[in-house]
């Protein structure tokens, strides 16, 4: 339930980027972290509308989580190279076939 919460969808969909190829052209972000986890991911949001729009990880220190609804010009991403937590997959979910699922 936390990723519905968190995304208002079952499936966030997103891409890293590497820190070195990402700049903020314009405004800010505020940052939300759990204190309740140890390694917890700080989220961005939009500090005028609450649009979650990045994600930093821990475990992804020299890349950024850009929300692919977020993109001026979302075109550019033309889908996911795996297709992770597809245990939760609900019945309505279409998984690509010629992508690693795990």
């Amino acid at each position: 339930l936390m990723v519905v919460a968190m995304n208002a969808a079952a499936q966030p969909i997103g891409f890293p980027v590497p820190l070195d190829g990402f700049a903020l052209t314009k405004g800010e972000v505020k940052g939300y972290q759990r204190d309740d986890i140890e390694g917890a991911v700080t989220r961005q949001f939009c500090p005028n509308c609450g649009t979650h729009m990045f994600t930093r990880a821990p475990a992804l220190a020299d890349a950024i989580i850009i929300k692919v609804g977020t993109l001026d010009d979302p075109s550019i991403y033309d889908g996911p190279d795996t297709i992770n937590f597809a245990c939760d997959a609900r019945a309505y979910h279409r998984l690509p076939d010629d992508k690693p699922v795990f």
